[in-house]
């Protein structure tokens, strides 16, 4: 069986996308269990999360 080098190259190319995806989750979950745990420590929202602005 040949080896299909266009193949590789594209499958390799969705797997590093892939793992981007997964690193910037993998922060993004972090960051907002950080932030849980700070609001649990008895901070006020508007501190760990900012000025949020009125609903319309």
């Amino acid at each position: 069986m040949a080896v299909d080098n266009d193949f590789i190259e594209r499958f390799e190319k969705e797997i590093k996308l892939l793992k981007d995806l997964q690193k910037a989750a993998s922060d993004g979950i972090e960051r907002a269990e950080k932030r849980l745990e700070r609001i649990r420590n008895g901070e006020p929202r508007e501190v760990v999360f900012g000025r949020v602005p009125p609903k319309q």
